[in-house]
């Protein structure tokens, strides 16, 4: 059954939906049809993490093979092409051609990778993706316009300002851009394992935005951003207008300053505003005041004794910080926790307790509920309890029932049992195919 509101009629197809048993028993063998449910669904729940591992995998030798092309197209094609190169008029304009082939085939498979990586967490509108993917292009150009205003600056002869300016311009790049970025903080971000840093230095700026940073990452990210401002888009923009006013105007020249201008605001716009969380990634209500910390998601079995999955990203569809709860009791020694099921159409189930659910024994009851907004109360509900042999905590206190479950070792009907309550005094139980559960933070 799928959950209503409380002032909703049951629709025609939901009445012909057959009823789930009153069992749910803690403990209880669940028979033979559970059992092989569950045998089922735990084989596909590690045929998926097969697939997500081989997805990652994949993914790091796809995004380390661009970057080393995009690292030698950089260096490489302004070194091969130095001896044909003007002061005036540049390269010609096929020497670019083998760079920007590069570049078609890394957008290219930017967009193949959001459209069919299925490890991805955000889900950006359109506006937001080409807010990101279109200013990318500068920033992925911009390595190798500030290679080639070196050679360019090289390549004036006769005037000793343009001979000391790239000089300059060669030690700037070769300690900002490849020491500093393309070999210490490349390094850093290889050991990413979300791999948002290998995107960013490779400016797959959308794509790395669809990702959930943890807390390493996301300093690793900061240092990628700052990095590249510093080591190489100031100093670089310096010493091209320089040689733009002292020696002679080139229009590629002029090309690379606002391109390594626009990539400065850009890199430091990111690292300020980036936020851990992949965009468009559905977490939570707007209230900022909620904090996540459960969820589960059919068909995965929850391991048990296990309070903490994933702590570092809340945007998996199984995620736990319940190991953290008591850094959200108040002055007055109260929890106020909201069970809901966003998957199932049910209204949320907002409640205070004193008790620590996952302290104590198993089945040992709830103390100080208190009720704020609970529209189902069947089978026993009274707040979160230490459960027993089928899930980490229910809300059927002193009862030997696991409805309102949290951590569903096992599988009932298909789902996790879920809210009860009775419509027209017929019981409706539901079992659902997501649970999420979050706690109020104490105000400041």
């Amino acid at each position: 059954l799928t959950c209503v509101h409380r002032s909703q009629p049951l629709s025609l197809s939901q009445k012909l939906w057959p009823l789930a048993s009153d069992g749910a028993q803690k403990g209880e063998a669940v028979g033979a049809t559970n059992s092989e449910l569950n045998e089922k669904l735990l084989k596909e729940q590690q045929l998926q993490q097969r697939r997500h591992e081989l997805w990652m995998r994949n993914r790091r030798r796809l995004l380390s093979g661009l970057f080393v092309c995009y690292v030698g197209a950089s260096v490489g094609i302004p070194a091969l092409k130095m001896v044909s190169v003007s002061c005036t008029g540049g390269f010609f304009w096929e020497d670019h051609l083998p760079f920007f082939g590069l570049f078609g085939v890394t957008k290219i498979a930017e967009l193949a990778l959001y459209t069919f990586d299925p490890t991805l967490h955000g889900d950006p509108s359109f506006l937001d993706f080409m807010l990101k993917f279109l200013p990318s292009f500068l920033g992925y150009v911009d390595g190798y316009t500030d290679a080639t205003s070196i050679v360019i600056a090289h390549s004036c002869d006769e005037s000793p300002v343009a001979q000391n300016l790239a000089v300059w311009m060669f030690g700037t790049y070769f300690t900002g851009v490849v020491v500093a970025q393309w070999l210490v903080v490349s390094y850093l971000a290889m050991k990413d394992d979300t791999h948002a840093c290998v995107m960013k230095l490779i400016h797959m700026d959308a794509l790395a935005s669809c990702v959930s940073l943890s807390g390493d990452s996301q300093s690793t990210w900061y240092i990628v951003n700052m990095v590249r401002t510093f080591g190489e888009d100031i100093p670089q923009a310096i010493q091209q207008t320089l040689f733009l006013i002292f020696v002679k105007q080139n229009y590629f020249m002029i090309a690379s300053v606002v391109v390594s201008v626009a990539s400065s605001v850009k890199a430091l716009h990111d690292a300020i505003h980036r936020a851990a969380i992949a965009a468009g990634a559905k977490l939570h209500e707007s209230d900022d005041k909620w904090v996540l910390v459960f969820r589960q998601t059919v068909p995965f079995l929850w391991p048990e004794q296990t309070w903490s999955l994933n702590p570092d990203n809340p945007s998996e569809d199984n995620f736990a910080i319940l190991d953290k709860l008591e850094d959200f009791r108040d002055s007055d020694g109260v929890f106020t926790f909201k069970l809901q099921w966003p998957q199932d159409n049910c209204e949320v189930q907002i409640w205070k307790q004193t008790s620590n659910p996952i302290e104590g024994s198993p089945h040992s009851g709830v103390s100080g509920y208190q009720e704020v907004d609970v529209p189902y109360t069947d089978h026993h509900w009274g707040g979160l309890e230490r459960g027993g042999t089928a899930s980490l905590l229910d809300g059927s206190v002193n009862n030997s029932m696991w409805w309102y479950a949290i951590g569903s070792h096992q599988l009932h009907q298909g789902g996790y049992p879920g809210p009860v309550f009775r419509p027209d005094g017929v019981k409706k139980e539901y079992e659902v195919k997501q649970v999420e559960l979050y706690i109020r933070q104490p105000s400041e």
